[in-house]
């Protein structure tokens, strides 16, 4: 069931990853920083999975989502790529988180499971839409990026494998204290979440 504590969660969470994206994106391809890509993956995935864990309810991650592409199309602008390969990259994540279970997800191979799993089959999925389903100029006869892509799909996963028990843990330790203080002080949780969002969205 979902409460306000998870809508919260929610919102600050696709904000960050939203805020990740566009500042962080930004920096890394202006410079054309190589393996832009699987820095801000990781960062995504390490988002999307601690969120996941404080909120583990179906369809929460795909929200993160959402959050997240409305920050970066409003902050950015609209780049079919970039958007298309964020959107991938949650989808299969809430895909995966939503198959696998939460009961499953308290075990540590399961979680490396969900991490990895992300890493490798968000990147394919992306190449594999690009290449052959919208036939993009960028990817279409050119598997050498393809390639490329799938090579740092598997870096993600790798790291992903790595991190999301890391991040499990990290979950269960702050959800209890997240509870107790919302239920000590609703008012004062809630006006602290409401005004991290207004930073986020209009002070940067």
């Amino acid at each position: 069931m979902l409460t306000v504590r998870h809508l919260m969660v929610v919102l600050l969470a696709g904000s960050i990853w939203g805020m990740v994206e566009a500042l962080g994106g930004g920096f890394l391809y202006a410079r054309g920083i190589g393996g832009a890509s699987i820095l801000l993956s990781t960062a995504g995935l390490a988002v999307l999975a601690l969120a996941r864990f404080l909120t583990p309810v179906a369809g929460t991650s795909l929200a993160v989502v959402g959050v997240a592409l409305v920050y970066r199309w409003l902050n950015v602008g609209y780049f079919p790529c970039h958007l298309g390969g964020i959107f991938c990259f949650g989808a299969v994540f809430e895909i995966l988180a939503s198959g696998l279970g939460s009961a499953r997800l308290r075990r540590r191979a399961y979680q490396m499971l969900l991490g990895g799993g992300t890493g490798v089959l968000a990147f394919a999925v992306f190449a594999g839409v690009m290449t052959w389903g919208v036939k993009d100029a960028f990817w279409a006869g050119h598997m050498d990026k393809v390639a490329r892509h799938l090579m740092s799909g598997l870096v993600v996963g790798l790291a992903g494998a790595g991190l999301t028990p890391l991040l499990a843990v990290a979950g269960r330790r702050l959800d209890p204290r997240l509870e107790k203080a919302v239920r000590a002080r609703p008012l004062a949780s809630l006006g602290l979440g409401a005004a991290a969002l207004l930073v986020f969205w209009f002070g940067l």
